[in-house]
């Protein structure tokens, strides 16, 4: 009997947990009913405010993609055309015109140098020609001056010696 009066209790207690399950589920959807009630009536005004809002305003954007895609293709052919017709032809001249600067500034690199080497040269025969001719000469006019100036001094002193004898 103890073990029949166990099983019993297990029973009782099993039958009460499923009551307690039950009255529980049963109070939880009375409360959720409402609510998933207002959740789909929400829903509902969400999908009608988007169809009567939303959906305008994808069919403008559709209108307005279909309208500025011809445009947009219009000016991608139209920059390829210009890229093929005129700026590549462009880089190339100015490829070339460059190419031609280099040359032109290589040559009067040239020039340079030679100027310089002329500059050098000249300065050198400048200096040989002042250290050999212009200093003699100098020093030769230097000394006639001197001996002008010495003669001219004589020569007064002996009309200065001259005009105490005779007076």
């Amino acid at each position: 009997m103890i073990g029949g009066s166990l099983m019993s209790w297990l029973n009782i207690i099993n039958v009460v947990i499923l009551g307690i399950f039950a009255v529980a589920s049963a109070v939880l959807t009375i409360f959720l009913v409402p609510v998933l009630r207002e959740v789909r009536k929400t829903l509902a005004k969400v999908q009608e405010m988007a169809e009567a809002e939303i959906n305008p305003l994808l069919a403008q954007v559709r209108e307005l993609v279909a309208e500025t895609r011809p445009k947009i293709d219009s000016i991608t052919q139209k920059i390829d055309s210009m890229t093929e017709n005129e700026i590549i032809p462009l880089t190339n001249n100015v490829k070339e015109i460059t190419a031609t600067v280099n040359k032109e500034v290589a040559k009067i690199d040239g020039i340079v140098d030679t100027v310089g080497e002329m500059v050098s040269k000249t300065h050198e025969i400048v200096s040989l020609y002042q250290d050999k001719a212009v200093i003699p000469a100098i020093e030769v006019v230097s000394l006639w001056d001197g001996v002008k100036k010495g003669a001219a001094a004589l020569l007064k002193k002996k009309q200065y010696e001259g005009g105490n004898t005779n007076g």
